[in-house]
């Protein structure tokens, strides 16, 4: 009676073993917009309004904030498919001392986060989950895309 108990357990640890790993492998294809921009241009449409947006707004100036931000954002980036991801790129992940919950990236890799998005969040994977969102506008290049 054991060893039928067992079977049954390792047919099923089997079976959910093989529905996993099919999942994997059959993930979504990513499918690029149509863009008329080169990666190369879209750093250069992305450099301007940076620095505007530097300028401008409140950037908070913390080292620690700094590093834990540009750590998550460094993350992120690792973690995304290899074939999105353009040597070209200059990732920027900027605090900005505002209240509203909101983030935003600029096509070519900057992102600037808002204080109030930090405030907001119950744990980390909520930073991170709308980080994650922001980048993939830029690997996929919407910003040029939608232009």
């Amino acid at each position: 009676m054991a060893t039928r108990s067992l079977s049954a357990r390792a047919v099923a640890l089997l079976t959910v073993s093989c529905v996993s790993a099919g999942s994997l492998i059959a993930q979504t294809q990513i499918k690029l917009p149509k863009n008329k921009y080169t990666p190369e241009q879209d750093v250069q449409i992305g450099r301007e309004p940076t620095a505007e947006i530097r300028q401008q707004y409140p950037i908070i100036k913390n080292e620690e904030i700094n590093k834990y931000l540009t750590s998550l954002g460094d993350r992120l980036v690792a973690a995304a498919p290899a074939e999105l991801k353009k040597p070209v790129y200059e990732y920027s992940f900027t605090p900005v001392n505002l209240k509203e919950i909101n983030a935003f990236a600029l096509p070519g890799g900057p992102m600037f986060v808002h204080r109030g998005m930090f405030t907001a969040a119950k744990e980390e994977a909520e930073v991170v989950g709308v980080m994650a969102h922001e980048l993939s506008h830029v690997l996929l290049r919407h910003g040029t895309a939608n232009a």
